[in-house]
């Protein structure tokens, strides 16, 4: 990927301290980010004031809105190019796409310069936005799917956590036969079921097609077979009724309070979910990755985690630079990410955030947990371009029902793969 403006922005590093930033005057930067839960805003306009309290002259204009919205007001904003200064990403294409219309700053030059900043991340988190050997965000937020288990079902029938498929699948059949429904899952905002596909795909579609290959706007064709043959193991448990009724009907909140309320056994979950998990339970749960699949079919990386970090990107179109990478670098210090992790709950990319004080031990294990994996691989929903990711989750519904099948569900995708492969043609 060419960086269109790096020669610029290293002037401009060398020639301008961040200095500049604690002496500014009048400046007004805009912040976007969708942690908008009640006991997730207050803690980002708490570090905003206090930013503001230490930077006379800065203010810092917050602009909150949901995980679904926020994608299509950036959207938005990209073609209209009124970009915020520093503004929320996730990884993959979903970056990729800022990078490339020049929209994402590399700050490769200020790592350089405070090396430290550099180092305070977790290696894994802060490679997933390394691009072409540019540092085009940061990790702030970290991320992974899992399975969360109910620990008193399992104590009661004898379970382990499985570390292979047909391990959950004996799991499976003996709660389906005691009248116990194995999975809970709400597809209504349709972001849900994609996981389990994506999740999926990750262990059927050899990595340097699904990662190399299909991630990539110039050669996306979504035609392996590993996608219907990951796709088929979902059938498979839709037609021996490990989950329950409905899962169109019920977006995932909703099947959550479903499943804290006594229905179900397991859920798959992101580990960001954790700590409203942990209420809802009561502390009555365990968790383990999506296990491996021992089948020849599947070609993918099994050893691979799914998921991703959340990120932030400064704008290099911003008036003021250094000064929304100064406010980043407050952002994503350990006593402001610390504060995240306490109040809001977050899982944090800085170490040293997380301490057993403000830290559940699930969570603290969740985090040691990912380190024992060979990398993570990105979600689908990131990774592809943004109209194949409407196709996955508009025909992923479509699936969930069993209106359509595996073939055609794949077909649907390829489609757009096409389209998006015409689009970007050199």
């Amino acid at each position: 990927m060419k960086k269109r403006t790096a020669a610029l922005l290293l002037t401009m590093a060398m020639a301008t301290s961040l200095s500049t930033a604690a002496s500014a005057e009048d400046v007004t930067i805009k912040f976007l980010h969708k942690y908008c839960q009640p006991e997730q805003a207050p803690v980002f306009e708490e570090i905003v004031k206090q930013y503001e309290e230490e930077h006379p002259g800065v203010h810092v204009e917050i602009e909150t809105t949901t995980d679904n919205e926020i994608k299509s007001k950036l959207k938005l904003a990209l073609g209209s190019g009124d970009m915020p200064d520093v503004y929320q990403t996730w990884t993959g294409e979903y970056c990729e796409k800022f990078i490339r219309a020049g929209y994402a700053l590399d700050l490769t030059p200020y790592m350089e310069e405070d090396p430290e900043w550099k180092d305070s991340f977790l290696p894994a988190a802060y490679s997933a936005f390394t691009y072409d050997d540019g540092q085009y965000a940061v990790p702030t937020r970290f991320d992974a799917e899992v399975f969360v288990y109910k620990k008193s079902v399992f104590e009661k029938y004898g379970f382990e956590e499985p570390k292979t498929w047909d391990e959950l699948m004996k799991i499976c059949e003996t709660l389906k036969a005691d009248g116990v429904t194995p999975f809970i899952l709400g597809d209504g905002l349709s972001w849900d079921a994609p996981h389990w596909y994506g999740a999926l795909w990750q262990k059927f579609v050899p990595e340097d097609v699904l990662e190399g290959q299909d991630f990539n706007v110039k050669t996306v064709t979504i035609d392996d077979p590993g996608y219907v043959n990951g796709l088929n193991y979902f059938t498979d448990l839709l037609d021996k009724g490990y989950f329950n009724d409905n899962i169109n009907s019920m977006e995932h909140n909703m099947a959550l309070e479903v499943f804290y309320a006594g229905e179900g056994a397991m859920a798959y979950v992101e580990m960001l979910e954790f700590n409203d998990i942990n209420k809802g339970l009561d502390g009555d749960f365990g968790f383990f990755a999506m296990p491996t699949i021992e089948d020849d079919a599947a070609k993918g990386n099994q050893e691979k985690l799914f998921g991703a970090p959340e990120g932030m990107i400064v704008n290099p179109n911003s008036e003021n630079v250094d000064v929304a990478v100064d406010f980043l670098k407050f952002l994503t210090s350990v006593e402001s990410q610390q504060k995240i992790v306490s109040e809001a709950g977050h899982t944090s990319c800085v170490i040293g955030a997380h301490t057993e004080e403000n830290t559940i031990p699930q969570l603290i294990d969740g985090m040691a947990y990912v380190q024992n994996f060979n990398g993570m691989s990105n979600w689908t929903d990131c990774g592809f371009e943004a109209s194949i990711v409407d196709t996955m989750c508009k025909l992923g519904q479509d699936f969930a029902a069993q209106s359509i099948t595996a073939e055609d569900y794949v077909a649907g995708l390829q489609e757009t793969a096409k389209v998006v492969r015409e689009q970007n043609a050199e």
